[in-house]
């Protein structure tokens, strides 16, 4: 517990950084809404960087012409953040931004910017069909590996977990929203804590902590 509370006032307490291409990228995409709203649509970011990122004032470009403004927001390291059509959209998870959009079941292009304008991700850049997801049973589109920031339909499947989110009437969505996709294949930070089985209060015990993937814990 002591390790969590140091870990989390530390991650607080750092100054968000400016974000360069790839190190922040779109994740997942629930183009076809759900079983319950075409309409329960969101967008999923990931911070592949060991920094906080304020990602206030960023936009995703949406086929050139349609611009989705984030007004606010920092994602911590290695963290998630949900932008949703409404608050309903993922009725069981909280979302860090609601900005109302429509994505095309025919596809769309995404470009997430900086608020500089410069380009940080591109998925489905020509403009074509989704990489994954479809309007049947209406899966989410997932990221395999989020550090690949090539814009590239090998680095797409369709999500195969239906138990992590309730759309707007209560119907299970088949995504990840704010968790690690269900085609994962990449690499993740972790911190396990290797402490004795049995221990008694009072008694004094010696816990190691392996940590991957993390900096100034």
């Amino acid at each position: 517990m002591a390790v969590t509370v140091m870990a989390s006032q530390f991650l607080s307490g750092q100054l968000a950084q400016a974000a360069e291409p790839g190190s922040v990228v779109i994740n997942e995409v629930a183009w076809a809404g759900s079983a319950d709203s075409s309409n329960d649509e969101w967008i999923e970011l990931y911070n592949n960087s060991n920094q906080p990122v304020d990602i206030g004032g960023w936009t995703i470009v949406d086929d050139v012409d349609t611009v989705y403004q984030i007004v606010a927001g920092v994602i911590q390291p290695r963290g998630f953040f949900l932008i949703e059509d409404s608050e309903q959209a993922v009725s069981n998870v909280q979302s860090d931004a609601i900005i109302n959009m429509s994505l095309a079941n025919t596809g769309d292009s995404l470009v997430l910017k900086d608020n500089q304008g410069r380009t940080i991700d591109t998925v489905n850049g020509n403009g074509g069909a989704w990489y994954a997801g479809n309007g049947a049973n209406k899966p989410s589109m997932e990221r395999i590996d989020p550090t690949v920031a090539i814009d590239q339909a090998a680095n797409w499947a369709s999500s195969n977990v239906n138990n992590l989110g309730l759309a707007s009437l209560g119907s299970v969505i088949f995504g990840t929203p704010k968790t690690v996709n269900s085609v994962f294949a990449g690499e993740v930070a972790a911190i396990v804590l290797d402490a004795p089985a049995n221990a008694e209060e009072g008694n004094e015990i010696r816990v190691r902590v392996n940590a991957s993937m993390i900096e100034d814990l």
